[in-house]
């Protein structure tokens, strides 16, 4: 029948605008092929819709300019399908009765360049059509929503544009439905051929459920009747709808959604195939065959968030790393409940973990009009922040789960962690990345890796800053003359190998509260003031009294030495020659060092070396910029062979000193031209090469036995200079070994108390035992003085003390006379076990690690025919010692039970500069920069 001519008026919502569509039913009856089945059917009525021109230009915007690619009708259409079919499930569940499997049909032809969507679904009667495919912006789909708020599986259509995607494609769209309830004879056609308008008729003989069929326009839009291009963007958009999706009657969708499954249900082999479909998908099959980890994880707080993801078993190279980096690439890929939002959604997770590749799931995920572009930024923030802290947690639990495997992990993936360093902000999540990052230390073996936290729980009571190093390799590090400084006040080091890492470092700044210090901040501290300096700072001590006494004796009655009045000379001339530009301080020391020279600045030296690398310093300007402190070890052969050398010939001192300078400079890592040194080398070369000069240069470095002598550390040079008196007065017939044995008899009956140290002293007469015996208790005295109790003189003497006295009372109850060389033996013990990773070389035939250095004294003793039982007394005393003091302390429930009394601290110990205070140390990017 005719209807009313009126306009029927609706207004539509689509943003702020509110839009006119003009309804005008005109009644059509006509005969028309059926679309549904291989029969004919008759259209009872027609209804002609016409849009307004507004309207027309609202549904050109849809069509043409709402996604950005036309495929995703594709999706769009799978989507409604699978709404309506939820709908049905709910309409199972209320006890309607339905027709046929749930199920999703595409067919093409590419012929007449057709595809076609049916489903098995809910279907739409009259109502549903002009409100869901006659409205922009009006959709079913958010209706059902607010209407089963409780139900778990809700659907997708937010905003009912979904269907309009197919416009971008079509000439006409044919659209044949029944709802499920209504009669055999109560379908409905909906027709759109392009024009300003639509038509609605009554068809009979329609199964439940929609069909959709659309005519493809012509060129690049006849590609979606193939069938291969559209199964490539079923399996892209829509493979893990829960419904089955048949293409042309072959099911495509057959891989579980593991996300939306128990993790206890999905098996590894689950996992695998599951991994490499998504690796198929990013075309990174043929290197990614399994993952190294798998995490499966939900939550429902703060959002409802279900997810699986993966990291694979490659090793990225840098190029690989800089193309990932630069396109911010993301393995992983953003669904609403099952459908794909957004493959390689960077917006999930920081930039350090796009390695990342999996699945993310999230009903709590609100599109705009196209679902491509996320509308609500708080949820992306909250789904970050989960992800985020989830993965870092994961991270760090696996390290403590299998170390190992964690190891092997990270030395693939570490330039992304060390990449979240640098680029993150909240410094909270520094921290945390900080917690995953692996190095070598000074304390473990080459090889062996160890964290930050591993690191702070061995670090000394009163230690507050984490000591780390950069160099190329381990051999370097350890030859460095700050390393040498730092391991004398046995401080635990990390080895950096990588420019990066020392970036790392600096960006960084702190871990737990503890500053990050360069060993080169640490050395300018520590060797900032000069011995003189120093030496006004020292308070009354028994050493220093010695000290003052053997350098009277040396300035008054050896005159050929290199005097303190020589030194200053010395260093006045070396910082004329060099110049103010690269030596703006200069100070001279007699640490016992490999090294004639070292080189410290005002500011950090990684940071030095960052600015050098990249171009932002030039070579002669960072010196301007940097002050270098030129540190001058004058108990170097070397130096002393200068002195002289300056004096007979002062041009080739002159490019010797240089040459010392650039060496200082290449250690430290800031000469970058290395040019004009290899000149001034081979011209030091050449001039060196004279024979005249050449001897005068053995000359200058034959070491005179007084500067070994008076260099010896004062406690070091009391022992020794006790043990060669004792066997002096011996040999010279003065008193007899008789005299200064070991008896307990004679100590206490005779009040012989001199014997308590006196059998401590005697090594034998002159010859190869007494040789051997003060060649090692000279070494390891002053290598133990120097090093690990640097600093700590009293601590020193307190060794002594207690190590004589265990061995005073075992040898009350074993036959030994003379205890000199067991006492050796206990400091050999005690320097090995606090070096346990230094090689060693016994007579050229025999290498091994310190530790066994003892026990292989102990097998040469033996082979001599010596008692075993000396040696073995040392090893005791010695391990004794390094038990209560190394190890016990720092143990579960343990406590420290040597305590160094305060009265011999007043006598022996001396007063060491100030640290300079955390607030004032520079470090970092920002050095350098004054406060205004």
């Amino acid at each position: 029948m005719w209807m009313s001519r009126h306009a029927l008026g609706r207004i539509i919502f689509c943003g702020s605008r509110r839009v006119a569509i003009t309804v005008n039913p005109l009644v059509v009856v006509r005969r028309s092929p059926d679309l549904h089945h291989n029969s004919t059917r008759f259209c009872v009525t027609a209804e002609r819709h016409e849009f307004q021109a507004e309207t027309r230009n609202l549904m050109d915007i849809v069509a043409k300019s709402l996604y950005s690619h036309s495929e995703v009708f594709i999706r769009e259409l799978i989507s409604n399908a699978s709404d309506a079919l939820e709908k049905r499930r709910c309409a199972e569940l209320s006890g309607q009765v339905t027709e046929g499997p749930s199920e999703i049909r595409i067919t093409t032809d590419e012929v007449n360049r057709l595809i076609t969507f049916e489903d098995t679904g809910i279907g739409m009667d009259r109502k549903d059509l002009l409100e869901c495919l006659g409205t922009i912006a009006k959709s079913g789909s958010k209706e059902f929503m607010e209407e089963n708020k409780n139900n778990a599986d809700v659907v997708i259509g937010q905003f009912g544009v979904g269907f309009y995607s197919a416009f971008m494609v079509a000439d006409s769209v044919v659209v044949t439905t029944r709802k499920i309830g209504t009669d055999n004879d109560q379908g409905l056609k909906w027709t759109w051929n392009g024009g300003n308008s639509y038509e609605i008729s009554s068809e009979k003989g329609l199964p439940t459920g929609c069909r959709i069929e659309i005519h493809l326009k012509a060129g690049d839009s006849a590609e979606y009747s193939n069938s291969e291009r559209v199964k490539e963007i079923i399996d892209k958009y829509s493979y893990f709808v829960a419904t089955p999706i048949l293409l042309n009657g072959e099911r495509i969708n057959s891989l579980n959604a593991l996300w939306t499954m128990n993790p206890k249900d999905v098996t590894k082999e689950m996992h695998e195939s599951f991994f490499k479909h998504l690796a198929k998908q990013q075309k990174k099959s043929e290197v990614m065959q399994r993952p190294c980890y798998t995490i499966h994880y939900k939550t429902d707080t703060p959002v409802s968030l279900r997810s699986v993801m993966y990291i694979p078993q490659h090793r990225f190279t840098m190029l690989e790393y800089a193309a990932k980096s630069q396109n911010r690439d993301c393995g992983l890929s953003l669904y609403a409940r099952r459908v794909l939002i957004k493959p390689n959604a960077g917006e999930l997770l920081p930039n350090f973990l796009h390695f990342i590749m999996g699945i993310v799931d999230s009903e709590d995920v609100p599109l705009n009009l196209s679902r491509e572009m996320l509308q609500n930024n708080p949820v992306l923030r909250k789904i970050r922040k989960i992800l985020t802290d989830k993965l870092l947690g994961f991270f760090q639990n696996e390290m403590k789960k299998d170390y190992e495997k964690y190891t092997e992990f990270f030395k693939q993936y570490s330039i992304f962690f060390k990449e979240g360093i640098v680029t993150e902000v909240d410094h909270s999540y520094k921290e945390e990345i900080a917690k995953l990052l692996l190095f070598e230390s000074s304390n473990l073996k080459p090889g062996v890796l160890t964290n930050l936290t591993e690191y702070c729980s061995r670090m000394q009571e009163d230690q507050k800053e984490i000591y780390y190093m950069f160099s190329p390799s381990r051999n370097l590090a350890e030859s460095s003359p700050y390393y040498e400084l730092i391991q004398s006040q046995n401080k635990e080091v990390i080895f950096l190998y990588e420019p990066a890492d020392e970036v790392v470092f600096l960006a960084l700044n702190q871990f737990q509260m503890k500053s990050l210090v360069g060993v080169e901040k640490f050395a300018e501290t520590t060797a900032s003031k000069s011995d003189g300096e120093k030496a006004e700072e020292r308070k009354f001590s028994f050493f220093f009294l010695i000290n003052l006494f053997f350098s009277s004796v040396k300035e008054n009655f050896f005159p050929g030495q290199f005097r303190d009045t020589d030194k200053k000379e010395l260093l006045d001339w070396i910082k004329t020659t060099l110049g103010s530009v690269k030596v703006s301080d200069i100070t001279g020391n007699h640490r016992p060092s490999e090294h004639p020279v070292m080189l410290t600045i005002k500011h950090e030296m990684g940071a030095a070396r960052h600015l050098l690398r990249t171009g932002e310093i030039k070579d002669m300007e960072h010196l301007v910029f940097l002050q270098p402190c030129l540190h001058v070890n004058l108990s170097h052969p070397l130096i002393k062979s200068l002195y002289q050398m300056k004096r007979t010939d002062k041009s080739t001192a002159e490019l010797l000193i240089s040459q010392i300078y650039d060496n200082a400079l290449i250690t430290s890592g800031l000469l970058k031209d290395t040019s004009a040194m290899v000149q001034r080398l081979n011209k030091l070369l050449t001039q060196l090469s004279a024979g005249s000069k050449m001897e005068q240069l053995d000359h200058f470095q034959m070491q005179n036995l007084i500067d070994v002598y008076m260099d010896m550390p004062p406690v070091t040079r009391t022992y020794a200079t006790a043990c060669v008196l004792a066997t002096l007065a011996v040999q010279l017939d003065f008193i007899t070994p008789f005299h200064l044995y070991f008896n307990w008899e004679l100590i206490v009956k005779q009040y012989q108390f001199w014997r308590l140290i006196t059998s401590f002293c005697f090594f034998g007469s002159f010859g190869f035992s007494f040789m051997f015996n003060m060649i090692f208790t000279y070494r390891y005295c002053m290598m133990l003085e120097e090093g690990s109790f640097r600093g700590r003189r009293a601590d020193f003497v307190y060794m002594f003390l207690l190590g004589g006295i265990l061995m005073i009372i075992c040898g009350i109850f074993v036959q030994m006379v003379f205890l000199g060389q067991a006492f050796t033996i206990m400091l050999v013990y005690v320097w090995s076990r606090r070096n346990p990773h230094i090689q060693m070389n016994f007579f050229g035939v025999l290498s091994f690690t310190a530790p066994y250095l003892p026990w292989v004294l102990l097998l040469f003793s033996l082979l001599l025919g010596n008692n075993a039982i000396v040696d073995f007394m040392g090893i005791a005393c010695g391990h004794f010692y390094f038990f209560l003091e190394d190890v016990f302390p720092y143990q579960q429930h343990g406590m420290r039970l040597l305590v160094t009394p305060g009265w011999l601290k007043w006598l022996c110990d001396e007063r060491t500069a100030e640290p300079v205070p955390e607030e004032e140390r520079p470090g970092g990017f920002g050095w350098g920069v004054e406060n205004e």
